[in-house]
């Protein structure tokens, strides 16, 4: 039986052309990054959709801050809005922030030249629980 799948369009074109220029060429150097030490393509689509995703949100929510001036704030309203406005699964909003922690790692590991005070973030916030039982998609026929 074929499930039912919520679709969230977070970012498209138009949003995507307002980000933070400084956020959009982070994320490209990010993602040549990821390249140059190998990582299946498939692996940086994924985490090229999960920052643009973060990158939309902050221009909507967190006046198109540049990503190394987030709070743990922002973190946090950003990780509320996933859960309860946006209604994602725990194991998603992990799996958003850790493509943000991998970027902060990025930044702080191999930008250190360009931003030698930054510290990452992340990390410090807790993430959702993982339940087992966790619903997030229903069967068509609920019968099952």
């Amino acid at each position: 039986m074929a499930r039912k799948t919520q679709q969230n369009n977070i970012t498209n074109p138009e949003l995507l052309a307002k980000v933070n220029p400084k956020n959009i060429r982070l994320l490209d150097d990010y993602l040549n990054y990821l390249k140059s030490v190998q990582r299946a393509e498939l692996t940086i689509k994924s985490y090229k959709n999960d920052v643009e995703i973060f990158f939309c949100w902050v221009l909507l929510n967190a006046d198109n801050k540049f990503f190394v001036e987030i709070s743990k704030r922002d973190i946090i309203a950003y990780q509320n809005y996933l859960l309860n406005t946006n209604k994602n699964s725990p194991a998603r909003v992990r799996r958003l922030k850790s493509t943000l922690s991998g970027l902060s790692s990025f930044i702080e590991n191999i930008l250190d030249d360009e931003f030698p005070n930054y510290r990452s973030i992340v990390k410090k916030i807790e993430s959702p629980l993982t339940l087992p039982m966790t619903k997030v998609r229903g069967f068509l026929d609920d019968n099952r």
